[in-house]
């Protein structure tokens, strides 16, 4: 396969893409073209039909996790005092490590033909479910490529296969997008034809400044002190603090076994702060105390069906920094 890039419609990329036909998807109550498609999905309140060509469509098994980082640079200014700067454009890296456990020679086949075909470099579609036979309320279901991410256009590198014996194998797929910034972050769990109440969550927690969600008891705790030492090769050394600021803590929050709801709250708490923005949150003792965070990154492990569970890195910062949120 091969993607033409010429100019069309001011854009340096041909929208036409493989993996979505003009032919295939030609006539009324469809989205006819790529361009349309991309658009028109994520504002239409009500999804039109479409069909991908050749899409990735086989299911993986429980115990799949997906990861989302922050990419930034962490400039420090003394006393404490850092900031946390976007460290390019398409700065959200989002990866799904996914699981096909328990396959059959021949589904196992077809797995490792259809990654090999693209060589490391073709994107393509993951889609479990399939426009086709889908509801006009439940249309929307057809672009999850998992539940809650709307994510698509991927690209994976590797095919580790275990043989467990005779027609029983066990595939570990990593599938990349890297094409996610601030200016389509919301395309990550929102579009415009999903339920209502979906929306409404997304749009409560994106807004929230205080972390009310409560994690599990476990919880990873690092708590530095930072101080300056003085030395010399006739005398021990001195210590004192090093100006404001001094104490700072890391913590690796996990939330337990929790349902698809609240996994919608804290991902869209998250990932629309883009671990630039501050959040407030109360740590529980011992050692109680209430501070300001960032997240350097997310963990989200499928346990089962609407049963997850989400771990994330959080550093603390001296100073609030917020945006406003259209």
């Amino acid at each position: 396969m091969s993607c033409n890039y010429t100019f069309n419609s001011g854009q340096f990329h041909n929208l036409e893409k493989d993996y979505y036909s003009e032919t295939t998807n030609a006539g009324g109550g469809n989205y006819n073209t790529y361009g349309d498609f991309i658009s028109g999905s994520k504002v239409d309140s009500t999804l039109k039909n479409f069909e991908y060509e050749n899409s990735f469509s086989f299911t993986p098994s429980y115990g799949s996790s997906v990861q989302i980082d922050f990419v930034s640079e962490i400039m420090e200014y003394g006393n404490g005092y850092i900031t946390q700067t976007p460290l390019g454009l398409n700065r959200i890296l989002f990866s799904m490590s996914l699981d096909f456990n328990n396959r059959s020679d021949s589904e196992s086949e077809k797995i490792i033909n259809y990654i090999a075909e693209r060589k490391g470099a073709s994107k393509f579609m993951f889609q479990p479910i399939p426009r086709p036979g889908l509801s006009s309320s439940d249309a929307h279901k057809s672009l999850y490529s998992l539940k809650p991410y709307f994510l698509q256009e991927f690209i994976c590198e590797n095919i580790p296969t275990q043989i467990a014996y005779t027609d029983n194998n066990s595939i570990k797929l990593n599938f990349i997008n890297d094409e996610m910034s601030a200016l389509n972050i919301k395309s990550i769990l929102h579009i415009e034809s999903m339920s209502s109440a979906e929306k409404n969550i997304i749009d409560e927690y994106r807004q929230k400044y205080v972390l009310d969600l409560n994690p599990s008891v476990s919880m990873s705790r690092e708590i530095t002190i930072r101080n300056q030492a003085f030395q010399s090769a006739q005398s021990k050394s001195f210590y004192t603090t090093d100006g404001e600021n001094v104490r700072k803590e890391n913590l690796r929050l996990t939330f337990e076994k929790i349902d698809d709801a609240k996994l919608l709250k804290i991902l869209s708490f998250f990932i629309f702060k883009q671990g630039v923005e501050s959040f407030k949150f109360k740590v529980k003792r011992p050692d109680e105390r209430t501070a300001e965070f960032m997240c350097m990154s997310i963990d989200h492990t499928y346990l089962y069906k609407g049963t997850h569970t989400v771990s994330v890195s959080i550093f603390e910062v001296p100073i609030k920094k917020r945006f406003i949120k259209c």
